[in-house]
């Protein structure tokens, strides 16, 4: 085997976990969240498929609309294992509002979002 290929091959990972990451961020859904939901949902290797896909500067827009079903139902596995958590709930509420499949949608609640540790948190209004 090759060592740059190696090389190569981490790198490609590496822009898949950043580009997921800016997905999740989009979504906002919490980014460890994110991926492992993407891999309990049917969708294996899917760092190397968000690396192929940056690297053909697909926008985020439109990988979130296409991994937005592995997300639901890795979701909703991870709800079935571990019960129903707040930030699987957020995550799924979330994920549902971007396919446009929540009524009651209110945009003061995505004004809630503050930032923290590289990434966005989401808070509920009460």
């Amino acid at each position: 085997m090759n060592p740059l290929s190696v090389i190569k091959g981490l790198r490609l990972v590496w822009l898949g976990k950043t580009f997921g990451n800016e997905i999740a961020d989009y979504l906002l859904v919490n980014r460890r969240l994110f991926h492992n939901a993407l891999e309990l949902g049917g969708l294996s290797n899917h760092l190397i498929l968000l690396g192929m896909a940056a690297r053909a500067k697909q926008s985020k827009g439109e990988m979130a609309t296409l991994v937005s079903g592995y997300l639901i139902d890795g979701i909703e596995v991870m709800n079935q294992r571990f019960g129903c958590r707040p930030i699987m709930k957020d995550a799924m509420k979330n994920t549902l509002m971007f396919r446009g499949e929540v009524d009651g949608f209110d945009p003061l609640e995505l004004m809630t979002a503050i930032p923290y540790n590289r990434g966005l948190a989401y808070r509920a209004t009460r």
